[in-house]
């Protein structure tokens, strides 16, 4: 609102440019919506050396720079918007979720429905990496037709040649092998209504691989792996890759699960 505008307008000018480069007001900016406001920073920003060396390499101007630095901050996110958009208060409950997903590798969210599970299972891994980078995310909704063939790797009819059925990979196996070429990155794999999948089945020996202790590890190169019955290839499973299930606890066909 104004009140805040006129706030920032007073601030700004006292803010140097390594404070805008390290992120100190990177909260600030991203909450200014109005492009005439933001570009009352962006005079500021254009005086960063940092963004000069970027135009410079892309052979471009100052502005494709200052386009990338304001893309990054509509996608930036972090703990404060998590708490805020998912109306937790507790900060150390937000902290334990955190710390218990880091450890396991593994989480489940249950409840009722309508609460917000998937919503917030987003939002949770957005707050961790930083930002709201859908590459890094994979969703998927399990049901009682979901198999391993779909999530792991199983024989499908291949496109251009009618008749012919070659080995295909499914979701699951792409997202690990994408998780393995970025060590430096962390993925998450939000699997709505995971109660509703027969999870034996769909996951088959990767029952084992998902747990914490069975994971690979890019320093020390220790992991298990398992042999996948159809094409053969040693798999693995790799430290960075972290499961966030969704389960609705109303429904009363679910109870033996």
């Amino acid at each position: 609102d104004k009140s805040n505008i006129d706030a920032f307008d007073r601030e700004i000018e006292t803010v140097s440019i390594e404070a805008i480069e390290d992120g100190l007001i990177t909260k600030k900016i991203y909450e200014i919506d109005e492009i005439d406001e933001l570009n009352k920073v962006l005079p500021i920003i254009a005086k960063s050396e940092k963004f000069k060396h970027r135009a410079e390499e892309s052979n471009h101007t100052n502005v494709v720079a200052l386009n990338y630095y304001i893309n990054f901050l509509k996608s930036y996110y972090d703990k404060d918007l998590f708490l805020k958009e998912v109306f937790i208060d507790d900060s150390n409950e937000y902290d334990k979720i955190c710390n218990l997903l880091k450890r396991k590798k593994n989480l489940i969210l249950k409840g009722s429905p309508g609460v917000g599970k998937t919503f917030m299972a987003k939002r949770l891994a957005y707050s961790i990496i930083g930002e709201k980078s859908k590459e890094q995310i994979l969703s998927v909704q399990f049901h009682q037709s979901f198999s391993y063939e779909d999530f792991i790797e199983g024989i499908r009819p291949k496109k251009d040649d009618e008749g012919k059925f070659v080995i295909t990979p499914g979701m699951f196996y792409d997202f690990v092998n994408t998780a393995l070429k970025n060590p430096q990155k962390d993925y998450y794999v939000i699997i709505d209504e995971i109660n509703r999948g027969n999870l034996s089945k769909i996951f088959g020996e990767l029952m084992k691989l998902i747990e914490a202790d069975k994971r690979y590890d890019f320093v020390n190169n220790n992991y298990e792996y398992v042999i996948l019955p159809y094409s053969r290839n040693e798999f693995k499973i790799p430290n960075n890759i972290y499961i966030i299930g969704t389960m609705n606890t109303a429904d009363r066909s679910l109870a033996m699960v």
